[in-house]
């Protein structure tokens, strides 16, 4: 009957939910980042190394939610195909894009960890500060080149994830995989925001300015609580990927 379902008006819910959530991070991120180079514009600052790695991030972005995309419009979105081929090749791409999917959101939250690093070194003039914001940074790295580098490796051969029929084909558990990443993308997180609360507190302003501008930076919490709710709502013990790819989608445009 159906070759291919109506991608306006049969999407299921996971559908539904990561087109919606997609659209919404495209819109916020491309709006946040043109006040944010606009403001230094017009007010004629030069850009920072900062600026850069946050711009990277959001074309980074757009580059996650179009694979995101891909994955509702294919299988993500409910679809049922009748066309064993049709299926079989929908299957294929979608598997591809979701093996996409954990590269692209490492390559896009490490610029957005290193950009938030790089604009404490210009504002934090504290040796001890300096010190952790330099560990941290080291951190980050090697959570983006070991992520990167076990993504790459997670099934050998590497079309062993979209296609099973491959002899002597293995991976590991892919979930897994991201949970223990979005772990300690978690704790380089809390690192990140604790460095500034203490620094906050003890500027030479009044004690309603200090608590003001901690409670600001005490705001950043809610991306430790999405990263946990992303890593809760993503994992399952069995191969649920369209709901890993939801879960991620949603997590990823929170942050």
């Amino acid at each position: 009957m159906l070759a291919a379902r109506s991608l306006s008006t049969d999407l299921n819910g996971i559908g539904s939910a990561t087109l919606a959530v997609t659209i919404l991070g495209l819109l916020l991120s491309g709006l946040a980042i043109g006040l944010r180079f606009g403001a230094r514009r017009i007010k004629r600052v030069p850009f920072e190394l900062d600026d850069w790695l946050i711009l990277l991030a959001t074309i980074s972005y757009f580059g996650f939610c179009a694979n995101a995309l891909v994955c509702v419009y294919t299988l993500g979105g409910g679809q049922v195909y009748h066309d064993r081929r049709n299926a079989h090749r929908k299957y294929v791409q979608y598997m591809q894009s979701l093996f996409a999917s954990c590269p692209l959101y490492i390559i896009t939250a490490t610029p957005v960890k290193l950009s938030v690093c790089f604009l404490y070194r210009r504002l934090f003039s504290g040796e001890y500060s300096r010190q952790i914001i330099k560990i941290t940074i080291v951190s980050c790295i090697l959570w983006f080149v070991t992520g990167v580098i076990s993504t790459m490796l997670y099934c050998r051969p590497i079309p062993y994830f979209w296609d099973k029929s491959m002899d002597g084909g293995q991976c590991f558990h892919f979930f897994a995989h991201f949970a223990v990443f979005g772990a300690a993308s978690i704790i380089i997180d809390t690192v990140i925001i604790a460095i500034a609360i203490p620094v906050a507190l003890g500027l030479n302003m009044s004690l309603r300015k200090r608590v003001a501008v901690a409670a600001a930076f005490l705001l950043s919490t809610f991306i430790l609580v999405s990263g946990t709710l992303r890593i809760v709502y993503s994992y399952s013990p069995v191969d649920d990927a369209r709901k890993y790819q939801t879960g991620m989608t949603l997590g990823t445009c929170l942050i």
